[in-house]
Parts: C-alpha cells; sequence; structure tokens
C-alpha cells in the first residue's frame, strides 16, 4: 500500500513538471492570441480620406456607415489596442474624430465620426513588406446626403436579403419528425394545444417610463443640437 502511494506522489511530480516545462517553453507568439493593433494613421489623397491601421496579423473585417451624425463603423475581431488613445488624428480630411474598444465579446470596434456624408470607396488588406505590419487600408470619399441615404438603404436591403437567404437554407436543414403516432380516437382538432389567452396588465396608480439611451459598446449614439451625446 505505501509503495502504491509512493508511485502516485512519483507520477504526479513527473506530471507536474512536464506540465510546468511544456508551460514555459511556449513561444511569446503563443500567448498573443488576440490580434495586435499598433498605430492608425490617417492620409489626404485629392477629396479622398485614407485610414490606415497597422496589425502584427491578418483579420477579417465589416465596414458600414450610420447617419445623424455620420458615421463609418469598423467591426473586427477582438484586438488588443497598442495605440495612445491620446493622441488619436482628428481633423483631418473628411474625418472627425475616431474612437475604439471592445463593443462585445470577440469583437473589437471603431468608429469614425465624420463631417459630412461619404462613401466607403475601398477598404483592403495588405501584406506585410520586408517584416513590416499588415495594414488594413479603409479610403473614403465624399459623397451627396441623397446618394448617401441610397447606398445606405440597399446595403441593408442586401443584407435583409441575404439573412432571408440564411434563415431559409438553414431551415431546410432542419429535419422535422414525420408520421408522428397518434393516440387511438384522438383527432388533430383534440391533439392541437388550446390557445393561452392573453393576460390582461394590472394597471397601478403609478406609471414607469424606461429611459434606454445609446446604441451599446463605445457607441454613444446621435448627438444632439447643444453637441451632447445621446449616451454619456
Amino acid at each position: 500500500m505505501l509503495f502504491v502511494q509512493k508511485c502516485k506522489k512519483i507520477s504526479f511530480w513527473v506530471l507536474s513538471t512536464w506540465a510546468v516545462l511544456g508551460f514555459l517553453s511556449l513561444s511569446p507568439e503563443a500567448f498573443a492570441a488576440e490580434p495586435r493593433v499598433s498605430d492608425v494613421r490617417i492620409g489626404q489623397h485629392g477629396a479622398r480620406t485614407r485610414i490606415v491601421l497597422e496589425l502584427d496579423k491578418a483579420v477579417k473585417f465589416n465596414v458600414f456607415t450610420l447617419p445623424e451624425p455620420y458615421r463609418v463603423v469598423m467591426n473586427l475581431p477582438e484586438v488588443k489596442w497598442d495605440i495612445n488613445p491620446d493622441i488619436l488624428p482628428e481633423n483631418k480630411g473628411l474625418l472627425a474624430r475616431m474612437r475604439y474598444g471592445l463593443f462585445t465579446p470577440g469583437t473589437s470596434r471603431m468608429v469614425f465620426d465624420l463631417k459630412g456624408p461619404v462613401l466607403v470607396h475601398k477598404i483592403f488588406l495588405l501584406k506585410p513588406l520586408e517584416g513590416n505590419y499588415w495594414r488594413l487600408v479603409l479610403d473614403l470619399e465624399p459623397t451627396s446626403e441623397t446618394e448617401f441615404l441610397e447606398t445606405l438603404a440597399a446595403k441593408r436591403a442586401k443584407d435583409r436579403k441575404d439573412l432571408a437567404a440564411l434563415v431559409a437554407s438553414s431551415s431546410q436543414n432542419l429535419k422535422v419528425p414525420q408520421n408522428r403516432k397518434r393516440v387511438s380516437g384522438q383527432t388533430n382538432k383534440q391533439a392541437s394545444t388550446p390557445p393561452i389567452p392573453p393576460r390582461k396588465p394590472k394597471i397601478s396608480g403609478k406609471r414607469i417610463i424606461a429611459i434606454d439611451p445609446g446604441h451599446g459598446g463605445i457607441d454613444p449614439g446621435t448627438i444632439g443640437i447643444g453637441k451632447t451625446y445621446e449616451k454619456m
């Protein structure tokens, strides 16, 4: 019995040692699971404004526009922000200012406040050159309010269509059981569940007004006449 206990202690010590050595042998890159944003630059190319993000690895991205006020929103996978928020570029070209942060777990977001309506001319990812960083490039160009709203409406219509197609495709893959056995003598009408009548709310003497400002995450919502944000 004593020999078995000693063997268990030795086995535990050996496994623990191997676990620690394996942990210490991991490279720093193994711990840096999240992509890192190391810099953001703004450039002016004629009427267009170029925004460049430097990253240590390639990422997926999604960009869309919002009105009132005019904004471009960029969603990224959750990243590590290795940039100084106090020296962010602002008031350059079409850009008024920018902000960034964690939108939801797994998703980081950058919001670019604009001086007016814009179109996303191009967005693309450039591979590193000679050991440099990946570059995510966003080109914006000025447009009219009408064209901005028309482009926004077309984008939202496409998103709804894509979502409907995804839902339809998913529903086709669902297997609905057929030929369910019925109880002898039971009709479809008897087998169906009777509808539950809606409950009438009890009205007390007090009325409650709920206020839910903002758009969630780092987006403070719209800006009022007095230049105050919807959500502080």
